[in-house]
This record gives C-alpha cells, sequence and structure tokens, in this order.
C-alpha cells in the first residue's frame, strides 16, 4: 500500500468522507481492478452500481477524448450536440409522454423531483398539504430534501425534529426481513392510523428495488400501489439511481411489473463513469417549471453527456440488459447454495439481475450480525474480491453489484471466494 496516499487522505480529507477500505486502485479494466501492489479483483462493486458497462469501456472511453478534443468541455445552459444526442438516446428507453432533465447526482434529481411534486400539488390540489409519502429503510440521497424523504432516522438525526414529520411521511417497505407487511393494506393502514388524507398527498416516491435492504416490492403490491396513486390523483415516483440501465435484467426495475411511473430518478450507472444523472418526467409535471428554474452548473456537461450517450450505445448493442439476466440466474443459484450451507452466518439474501443482497445473520433466531459482515468483506478483499463495506439498517448487509458485461466464469470465482471465506470465518 502506498502509505503516503493515504496519511494525505488522512490528513486533508473530511472524517466523512472515508468509508471505505484503505485499498489504493490504480487500474480498472472490465470487471477487474488492481491496486498498487499489482493484486487484482475481481470487482463486484461496480464503483457502487456505476460501472454497468464495464470499467475503462473503450467505447465510452473514446467518446470522452473525442468530446475532450473537441475543445468543449462544459457550456452550462447553452445548447451542445453532445447534451442533443444523449436526449435522443434516452427517448428510446422511456416513456414518450415523459421528457428529460440532467443532472450530476442521484441527490439531485431527487431535489428536483421534491421540487416538481411540490408545484404540481399546490396547482392541482390547492387546498392540500402537499404531502410525499416515502418507505421505511430508504435511501434517496445525502441533502436536506433528499435525507427527509430517506427512510433511516439515523442518517436525518442532523435534521430539525420540526422538519421531519412536515411534508414527508414514511411506512413500512414489504421487504420481507425487517418488516412483517408484504400486501397492500399496510400502506393504507398506516396512513388511516396516522390520520394522513388521501387527498393531502401529493407524491409517492418509492425504489422498486430497496438499495438499503435489497428486496423487490411484491407484484401484487406494486400493482396496487400503482391503481390506488391513479383513483387518488397522487404522483408516483420511482427511484432508478441504483436499479436503472440493465442492472436488474430489466433496462428500468419498474418494468418488472410493466407499470409506468409519473416520474423516474436516474444516474450511477447512466454513463458508466463520469457523474451524471436524469429527471424523467411526465411533460405535464416538469414543465410546470418556468425557464431557468430547474438547472444547475453542470446540467447536461457535455463530456458527461458524451460518456452517457456511448454507455447507452454500448448497453444496447452488447445485449448487457440481457446478459445481467442470464447472470443473474447464476448469481442466484450461487448465492442459494450459500444461504443454505450457512444457516448461521446468513440470514437471508435477495437477488434480482446482476444486484444482490447477502444478510449476514442467523436464519434460525433472525438476528443480523454487522461484525461478521464487515469481517466477511475483509477476508473477500484479502482472497481478491472487491466489495464495498456493509450497509443496510443494521449495517449487516453486504451488496453484490458486478458489471453487467461479467462472465459465467468470473461471476462463479467471485461466489466462490465467498464461499471460502465462510468456510474460515
Amino acid at each position: 500500500m502506498n502509505t503516503n496516499i493515504i496519511e494525505t487522505l488522512n490528513q486533508y480529507e473530511a472524517t466523512g468522507m472515508r468509508s471505505q477500505p484503505d485499498i489504493i486502485w490504480t487500474k480498472a479494466n472490465d470487471c477487474i481492478i488492481t491496486d498498487d501492489n499489482d493484486k487484482e479483483y475481481i470487482d463486484f462493486s461496480s464503483g457502487v452500481m456505476i460501472t454497468n458497462s464495464g470499467h475503462n469501456n473503450q467505447k465510452i472511453k473514446d467518446a470522452i477524448m473525442k468530446q475532450l478534443d473537441s475543445g468543449i468541455f462544459t457550456t452550462y445552459m447553452f445548447p451542445n450536440s453532445a447534451k442533443a444526442d444523449l436526449l435522443k438516446s434516452l427517448s428510446k428507453v422511456i416513456p414518450q409522454s415523459h421528457k428529460v432533465a440532467l443532472y450530476s447526482t442521484g441527490t439531485e434529481v431527487t431535489e428536483a423531483a421534491l421540487k416538481i411534486t411540490q408545484l404540481w400539488g399546490k396547482k392541482n390540489k390547492p387546498n392540500s398539504k402537499n404531502l410525499i409519502i416515502s418507505y421505511v429503510n430508504s435511501f434517496h440521497g445525502r441533502t436536506l430534501g433528499a435525507q427527509l424523504a430517506g427512510g433511516v432516522p439515523s442518517l436525518a438525526d442532523w435534521i430539525p425534529k420540526e422538519l421531519s414529520h412536515k411534508f414527508i411521511h414514511h411506512v413500512p417497505f414489504p421487504d420481507g426481513i425487517y418488516s412483517n407487511v408484504s400486501e397492500f393494506n399496510s400502506f393504507t393502514h398506516t396512513l388511516d392510523t396516522n390520520n394522513i388524507e388521501y387527498n393531502d398527498i401529493s407524491a409517492v416516491i418509492i425504489e422498486c428495488y430497496q438499495g438499503g435492504v435489497g428486496s423487490f416490492v411484491p407484484s401484487a403490491y406494486m400493482n396496487d400501489l400503482v391503481q390506488w396513486c391513479k383513483n387518488n390523483n397522487i404522483i408516483l415516483i420511482v427511484d432508478e439511481i441504483q436499479s436503472g440501465c440493465g442492472r436488474t435484467g430489466k433496462f428500468w426495475a419498474y418494468e418488472h411489473y410493466g407499470i409506468q411511473p409519473d416520474i423516474i430518478l436516474a444516474g450511477k450507472g447512466i454513463s458508466s463513469s463520469l457523474p451524471l444523472s436524469a429527471l424523467i418526467a411526465r411533460e405535464d409535471i416538469i414543465n410546470l417549471c418556468d425557464i431557468g428554474t430547474l438547472n444547475t452548473t453542470h446540467s447536461g456537461n457535455a463530456v458527461c453527456c458524451a460518456a452517457a450517450n456511448a454507455n447507452l450505445e454500448f448497453i444496447e448493442s452488447n445485449r448487457l440488459v440481457e446478459n445481467a439476466f442470464n447472470m443473474g440466474q447464476i448469481l442466484s443459484t450461487e448465492l442459494n447454495k450459500i444461504s443454505q450451507k450457512f444457516t448461521d452466518k446468513i440470514r437471508a439474501f435477495y437477488s434480482k439481475g446482476l444486484i444482490a443482497c447477502i444478510h449476514v445473520g442467523n436464519q434460525e433466531t433472525k438476528k443480523s450480525n454487522n461484525i461478521l459482515a464487515k469481517k466477511i468483506v475483509n477476508e473477500c478483499l484479502k482472497n481478491g474480491l472487491m466489495l464495498y463495506y456493509p450497509g443496510g439498517p443494521d449495517g449487516a448487509t453486504i451488496k453484490i453489484a458486478p458489471p453487467l458485461t461479467i462472465n459465467k466464469e468470473l461471476l462463479i470465482n467471485g461466489c466462490d471466494i465467498i464461499m471460502k471465506v465462510l468456510e474460515q470465518v
């Protein structure tokens, strides 16, 4: 390890920015990461689900270099061809009734979604309290509105309590492990118990795949939610920041349910490289913002847009969504073997496409074990498998998210490392 780099970070970087093991990445190519000691790792992180098309993707790199060579790095809100090309590409994978606003991060699009739903509520429900309904254990970002929308209390304890329930309320997520609910009547029961009038609600924000827990909304629940939103004139926001761009074996996770959200939040894997995100919403909703009131400094950054456009083309031409589905079948089978063998160490697992979560703990007692979870990750790293530290409601959830380019051999090798580590810890 290059101790000079670590010492420099320790000296100058804010503590709150440090959250992962001190492994210095020096090279990355497709599904393999190399550290400063030339040790290689099979990547089961995708850089927190960013590199859907693999690290150092040549097509994306060529697009970035071409844009750099043009001399146009950023144009603020003046038009550029890279943004136009990207929006045209996005139009092929989103509902025809929707338009797009580009940003840099997932947190930004969450904030933008909260803004436009408030505007929509004021116009369409003038006597409403304009409430937003979100879910327990959800995560939508780290800024004020996004953190309020998130459902992990410990992450929002910095926010004044008088704001915590001002316009956002949380209902149980049907995750099958941290809550006992699976049917939609739990949603309406929670609202009724808290005396929340349906007409006071402007929007519901949900992750089809809840990133912090790793479970997916049951189909019947999602269909009931969609119908309830329609019946009560309520906007449905689907957060696809982690689950979009092919990650779950469909381009969008909501496609597993055959539904069409009013608002879609996208980010991370949309570029497979540089910071970019997208607010995708029905035209009548997104156009409530007057000219110049929805943009940000780096909206439609030319270099990021060039990368994203190349990424979308690569995903399509290389059938990565299909590969995510096929490799996901193998991943699920391997994790099932692990779960059945180590009932005292693996409490449960969830998997769809190339996203999976292992909940470390005991299947019989239902207790989580965050100490063991972190030890498993550290040992996997020693054995050449790149994972990031456990998360989830109790810090015992290990997330598995390899690039969508991964092949069967690497995928099984990575799972074999997990099996080997579990035999030793």
